[in-house]
């Protein structure tokens, strides 16, 4: 089990410090409710079972719905959530439909500890927050026969979660009704959801992303989640079971990275053309960091890592000609209690900035 603190702390650090398809109808299940607005009715399908019932919070707007999938293994027992906020008038406005945003967390993250950084409930959208597992990646693994078992969380997110959303809530169910989002590890998620499936989203957000694989600050982050020798520097290490070097993109340590290699096809900064001419608004968030060897300040030598992955970001999409907002923050200088590290609190401050903007955008769409 990881601290509260923990789990405001992001990701790994090692050495080198370091991202609709057919209904097929299923049972239905009433959310266990409080007293507040009614409980959604959920019905199960695209690949997704129920795994325990689903509940709901009326005074955060707040269904959770756990679910089975065969794409990916239940990891020790425990089924995958899928956290969705509604919005505030859901239940008062029954002809309305809302866009979605959805929110990918961070590598050892999970939905309810991301749910704590939404300021609050939107009144013009739906937000989604998604299990990505401890070191999913948002990728289906290249080497599905290891212990961890299936391991395609690209399958789970597009073919399953999104169309569950869509049959079950009102959304505008659309590439302009829908935004995707990640921090950290979820933020290499959100740009690769959206360059290798462009029809699906209309607006990218990056927090703090791990947007450029071909560094091996990055590279050693994604290989430590492997083989969790991550634990042997930090007590942060995933308790999952070590698999092969390779397993989750297919390389290990690559200095040299070339088009047609594994890293280069996952590394959102090497794919940053297959947004170009999409209609997709491109926003990123990152912090300066600092270049440290405290150890327990590992979270600002995490996100001087990262700056330097979103400065190349942002090379290449203006190389291939995407507009793009970079918000670049100086340590101390973003929000009360932001101190510029990788870490859940300058988050919050992002989304404090970012939900507002994309509620606006949305409105604008006409969606």
């Amino acid at each position: 089990m990881h601290t509260t603190e923990q789990r405001r702390r992001w990701s790994v650090a090692a050495a080198s410090v370091a991202l609709a398809v057919a209904f097929q109808a299923g049972p239905a299940s009433l959310a266990r409710a409080d007293a507040g607005d009614p409980a959604p009715v959920i019905t199960y399908g695209f690949g997704l079972t129920e795994q325990s019932p689903a509940t709901w919070d009326p005074t955060t707007n707040t269904l959770v719905a756990d679910v089975h999938t065969d794409a990916v293994k239940d990891d020790a027992g425990q089924a995958h959530t899928i956290r969705v906020i509604l919005p505030t008038g859901y239940f008062q406005n029954p002809q309305r439909r809302y866009p979605v945003f959805y929110l990918l967390h961070e590598n050892l993250g999970d939905t309810a500890t991301d749910a704590q950084y939404i300021p609050k409930a939107y009144s013009d959208m739906i937000i989604v927050l998604p299990d990505g597992g401890p070191r999913g990646w948002y990728t289906n693994w290249a080497n599905q026969n290891t212990v961890a078992g299936a391991q395609n969380w690209e399958t789970f997110h597009i073919d399953q979660v999104i169309p569950f959303i869509d049959a079950n809530f009102r959304t505008v169910a659309t590439k302009q009704g829908r935004a995707i989002g990640g921090m950290s590890m979820g933020g290499l998620g959100a740009f690769h959801y959206a360059q290798y499936h462009p029809e699906l989203f209309s607006h990218l957000a990056s927090f703090s992303g791990a947007l450029d694989l071909t560094q091996l600050s990055a590279q050693t982050i994604i290989i430590n989640s492997e083989t969790s020798a991550s634990q042997t520097i930090l007590p942060i290490g995933p308790a999952e079971p070590s698999v092969p070097v390779g397993s989750i993109f297919g390389e290990g340590l690559d200095p040299w990275v070339l088009p047609g290699t594994p890293w280069y096809a996952a590394s959102p900064t090497d794919n940053m053309n297959r947004l170009a001419g999409q209609h997709i608004s491109v926003d990123m968030y990152v912090g300066k960091g600092a270049l440290t060897l405290d150890v327990s300040k590992y979270d600002l030598m995490f996100e001087w890592n990262v700056h330097g992955y979103n400065m190349n970001a942002a090379s290449a999409l203006a190389a291939a000609g995407v507009p793009y907002t970079l918000t670049d923050y100086d340590a101390g200088q973003w929000g009360p209690t932001c101190d510029g590290g990788h870490n859940l609190t300058c988050t919050e401050q992002d989304m404090v900035d970012y939900l507002p903007k994309l509620e606006a955008a949305f409105a604008a769409d006409g969606v």
